[in-house]
């Protein structure tokens, strides 16, 4: 799940310190739609702060690898239809 979509029980910060440790009151509508259909969240992706990007470089979360050129990071959902 992206970092900016609400989720009950984990924190959602939208990529920025201002919000570290915000845990929303509530799941987002698709959150919910998955949980419905006996999905489970396992976690959420890195981004730009308020997704105002697309590379994840203006992340304030940024993890910075010497040797590497480029950083991706994979975020499952396994959904159980």
């Amino acid at each position: 799940m992206k970092d900016n979509i609400c989720t009950k029980d984990m924190p959602s910060t939208g990529g920025s310190r201002v919000l570290a440790g915000y845990r929303p009151p509530f799941d987002a509508t698709a959150v919910k739609r998955v949980r419905e259909l006996g999905g489970i969240v396992v976690g959420k992706t890195n981004m730009d702060e308020f997704g105002m990007g697309s590379t994840t470089e203006a992340s304030a979360f940024q993890v910075l690898f010497p040797n590497t050129a480029f950083i991706i990071f994979f975020t499952m959902v396994y959904i159980a239809i």
